[in-house]
């Protein structure tokens, strides 16, 4: 399989499989590409292990497809997207070799007084995405499948007031024993009031269930137990184009959490500062820097139970010449994991960070090459869950 993906590396960097415009053109609105990904990389430490360090020459292609109406500017637009991704490493491939699958499709409809957005998406992650996973003790093969559901819409009441209301559902099941399947839905409520023509202030409240079950797991005495939460997240927000140059959104209040059912006798309700922000800068005509700010209970991976986690996340790209790109990014988050059953005392508590850069070439509009490197640390305060990674890749992408 490496010769294969090494023959189609060689093709796509000899400029063989890129054509100047979509693969199929249904009039002027509707477009169909066919793309390609292909990459190289190296990582010094595949298991994000703390004790034994294993590095790895990982090779990768990802065939896929993809087909879409109008644009985020017409009255209604559809997205689909479908990839299958072939990871095959050179040293542990018959533990880590894997073929993930990613499927989302999405449609939406604005209207004058209202608009609704719908999407659905399928993902399957290992220790061969570059997504990193916190498990009880590192240094283990983790498999899961992801799926998401989402709908919302806003409706107009008022030349200044709009009311919107959503529902989105998520479901993860784990591939591997002793870690526990998750499903949560949210309801958010908002009310907007335009304060200006381009900023709307707004006042809202979210419900969200959540259940966590352990797989079943032989040499534990955990399998089936089960965690179920009740979150509620009171805010109020401001949205739009906030400067010339800073638009997005913030919504701040506070959340709390009740817990319905926990197999942990101590565990009680709790409170949290609740926080959500996206935004954009723009820097100038070539550089846009985006920020992502969030703070929230979830579900702990291993057992279902609670977390809470703040976390932050800062991008920047810039053309520097028509065909130089470059990208970066820095995450930081700190989760608590709340385990008040800990066997020492104290729940573990984790700081993790990941940055990203890297250097694109671009071709033409549908043909590029990049070089990047990654780094992922975790600061932990159980010796077993610390890591260090180094990831250096070069890549190419097509698009037909």
């Amino acid at each position: 399989m490496n010769k294969k993906i090494l023959t189609v590396v060689g093709l796509l960097a000899s400029g063989g499989v890129f054509a100047a415009g979509p693969f199929l053109t249904v009039g002027d609105d509707f477009k169909v590409s066919l793309l390609l990904d292909a990459a190289v990389r190296h990582d010094d430490n595949v298991y994000l292990s703390n004790a034994s360090e294993k590095d790895d020459i990982v090779f990768s292609v990802a065939p896929g497809i993809s087909a879409r109406y109008g644009s985020e500017m017409s009255k209604t637009s559809f997205t689909f997207l479908l990839s299958e991704s072939f990871y095959r490493y050179s040293k542990h491939d018959d533990e880590l070799n894997a073929d993930l699958m990613s499927f989302s499709t999405g449609i939406a409809h604005r209207g004058e007084i209202f608009k609704i957005s719908a999407g659905v998406s399928f993902n399957q992650y290992s220790n061969s995405s570059p997504v990193y996973l916190p498990t009880e003790v590192s240094g283990m093969k983790v498999d899961r499948n992801v799926v998401r559901a989402n709908v919302g819409g806003e409706y107009s009441i008022s030349s200044k007031s709009k009311i919107g209301l959503g529902f989105s559902w998520q479901d993860n099941n784990y591939r591997t024993a002793g870690y526990a399947n998750s499903t949560d839905f949210a309801i958010p409520a908002n009310f907007y009031f335009a304060i200006t023509q381009k900023i709307d202030v707004s006042a809202g409240i979210q419900y969200r269930h959540s259940k966590g079950v352990r797989n079943e797991d032989t040499s534990t005495g955990f399998a089936g137990d089960k965690y179920v939460f009740n979150d509620l997240f009171y805010n109020v927000g401001v949205r739009g184009e906030l400067t010339p140059k800073l638009s997005g959104g913030i919504n701040v209040g506070f959340t709390t959490r009740d817990v319905s059912k926990a197999p942990t006798p101590d565990m009680g309700d709790t409170t949290t500062f609740g926080l959500s922000a996206n935004l954009g800068y723009v820097f100038s005509a070539k550089t846009q820097m985006s920020l992502r700010v969030g703070n929230d209970y979830g579900t702990r991976t291993w057992d279902g139970g609670s977390q809470r986690t703040l976390s932050a996340l800062l991008g920047v790209q810039s053309d520097l010449a028509p065909q130089w790109r470059v990208t970066g990014s820095i995450g930081w988050s700190n989760t608590d994991y709340m385990d008040h059953s800990a066997t020492n005392g104290s729940a573990r508590v984790d700081d993790y960070i990941d940055l990203s850069a890297s250097v694109i070439y671009l071709f033409s509009e549908t043909f590029s090459a990049a070089g990047g490197y990654m780094l992922r640390h975790n600061f932990s305060n159980r010796n077993l869950s610390d890591f260090t990674d180094n990831i250096f890749s070069v890549s190419v992408s097509a698009k037909y």
